[in-house]
């Protein structure tokens, strides 16, 4: 599965190693913007691009807004998340515990400070989030909200290969038991069950 990393890069490039770094070991692909290399477009439509071709959108969120493109109102980073949401791609949102010590330097002054809170207040009004602390913190939390992810996806999957012929079972039902069965995961792990629902 490939994920685009979304984030500031400058303040948050230890954050962003430590998620490359865990994606990698789920054994999926992290596509982040320092390693793209030299390209014939723009950073925007370049990292547009990329989110096209990714299954999911993984936001990483401390106390600047980025940089706004010339023509642009927005910051790139807050394009991604919007352009992420529009083509309904799963987005995975991390934000900097507002009480943990940030360097002075890494902090926007107004009026980006407004725009980078506006900007996280609507990240969440839109999704569940995450609060997180050191790079290690994340790295955990990256890889339980993946894997969980992960392992819910291929129980509906296999859910859907299930014939329906002679039953009752809707979305609904496969959605809940495919949640259950992600609850269960360390429990379950090698283990045959069977799931009444």
């Amino acid at each position: 599965m490939k994920i685009f990393l979304s984030s500031t890069y400058s303040d948050l490039v230890e954050y962003r190693a430590a998620a490359a770094n865990a994606l990698e070991r789920l054994g999926q692909q992290g596509i982040r913007m320092e390693v793209f290399g030299a390209r014939p477009t723009d950073a925007t439509s370049a990292c547009l691009d990329e989110i096209s071709e990714a299954e999911a959108l993984v936001g990483i969120y401390a106390h600047r807004y980025g940089y706004i493109p010339i023509g642009h109102t927005t910051s790139i980073t807050e394009q991604e998340f919007d352009f992420a949401r529009s083509t309904e791609k799963p987005v995975f949102c991390f934000l900097i515990d507002q009480d943990y010590p940030w360097p002075p330097k890494f902090i926007d002054a107004d009026p980006q400070r407004a725009a980078v809170a506006a900007f996280k207040g609507r990240i969440q009004s839109q999704c569940v989030t995450e609060t997180i602390t050191t790079p290690h913190d994340l790295a955990f939390k990256l890889a339980s909200s993946i894997g969980r992810f992960l392992l819910t996806r291929r129980v509906k999957e296999n859910l859907d290969q299930i014939s329906t012929i002679g039953s009752s079972s809707t979305e609904a039902g496969k959605s809940q038991v495919a949640r259950r069965i992600a609850r269960l995961d360390r429990v379950i792990k090698g283990a045959k069950i069977l799931v009444v629902n």
